[in-house]
């Protein structure tokens, strides 16, 4: 079984189109709808393999960790809420753990706005993942279960979280990146400024990279005055 962890911070439109692609696989799967406590009560169960559950405590890190406790899957795959898996996402990923060296990977990545500066952004992520093989959340990074046991606190943290679980991945054996691609949204990109939100990526990366305290750095990318000015 699957088992698809989904933080959710606010209702997404996308949530339609994601709760569709998930419904296609034919692989016995659960979908782990994980909500801030804002969302309490407003995010309702629409299939029988879906569980909703609520974070006390907002930042995407926490959210999958309680995902995790809940999940009963072989398999573990983070969702974010905006973006949209491919076709036979499960299929894709059930053939690329068929190598037992393989403790897990993610997808190729595409903006659901055809913008040159994204394309140019997705290629340089792709460089970096070649140089480093670290993953990033958007790309919906999945795993063997198995691997995430006796670690029930690796992403329990505020922000960072995909850095952190790509990191200890790289410890337990080979990182695959899919040629198949999840489908995001541009919309942040789009609101906030191009550069701008790519500053302020490169910036909390960095930051981390430094030994930078994660309350801060979320504080910071989170913050109303940062994404408005």
């Amino acid at each position: 079984m699957i088992s698809v962890i989904i933080p959710v911070a606010y209702l997404s439109p996308r949530l339609n189109k994601i709760r569709q692609s998930l419904a296609k696989a034919v692989t016995p799967k659960e979908v782990i709808f994980v909500v801030n406590k804002n969302l309490e009560g407003k995010l309702y169960r629409k299939n029988y393999y879906e569980k909703i559950i609520v974070s006390d405590v907002n930042g995407r890190g926490f959210a999958c960790t309680l995902g995790i406790r809940m999940a009963k899957g072989d398999i573990i795959i983070f969702l974010h809420a905006d973006t949209v898996l491919p076709e036979n996402w499960d299929i894709l990923i059930l053939n690329a753990l068929a190598n037992n060296k393989i403790v897990g990977g993610a997808f190729s990545l595409s903006f659901d706005t055809n913008h040159n500066y994204l394309k140019l952004l997705i290629f340089f992520s792709d460089m970096f993942f070649e140089i480093t093989r670290e993953l990033w959340g958007d790309r919906a990074i999945f795993i063997r279960s198995e691997i995430l046991k006796g670690q029930p606190g690796l992403m329990d943290v505020h922000i960072m979280e995909d850095v952190k679980l790509s990191g200890y991945m790289k410890k337990k054996g080979k990182i695959i990146m899919l040629k198949e691609k999840v489908t995001t949204s541009s919309i942040t990109f789009i609101k906030y400024g191009l550069l701008r939100h790519t500053y302020r990526i490169i910036k909390c990366r960095l930051w981390y990279a430094l030994g930078g305290n994660l309350q801060k750095i979320y504080n910071y990318y989170y913050s109303k005055d940062n994404l408005q000015n």
